[in-house]
């Protein structure tokens, strides 16, 4: 079998697609970290988010239409220097559609946010 991905890039969070089998996945391939997508036999990589700051931690939402993620586009926020002990405190979750579009953010707060996932329908 070979690799889906290029092993020359740290490459993890990988989530079926509900909808057409495609692979969801966060890679540092471009320099920063971003969300992919790939078919299961390795063709139509595409980058579905572009922007400073890491995208992760990421999971399509049931149907497949909907991806929520945590990112850190928002960049810190002054409160952050009294939460210099705390992991990355500065992820935000976010959804957007599968094709990277329409994104929104659904948290703002001090704290890390991550890990986020859709209940099934």
């Amino acid at each position: 079998m070979a690799a889906l991905t290029d092993p020359d890039y740290y490459s993890n969070f990988p989530d079926w697609s509900p909808r057409d089998g495609r692979i969801l996945f966060t890679s540092d391939r471009d320099g920063d970290f971003e969300l992919y997508t790939v078919r299961p036999d390795g063709t139509e990589l595409d980058r579905i988010t572009n922007v400073p700051g890491v995208d992760a931690h990421s999971s399509w939402c049931a149907g497949g239409d909907w991806i929520v993620f945590s990112s850190a586009r928002m960049g810190f926020k002054d409160e952050m220097a009294l939460y210099d002990a705390v992991p990355q405190p500065y992820n935000e979750i976010f959804a957007m559609r599968a094709d990277g579009s329409d994104v929104r953010q659904l948290t703002d707060n001090k704290w890390e946010d991550s890990g986020a996932v859709c209940h099934p329908e």
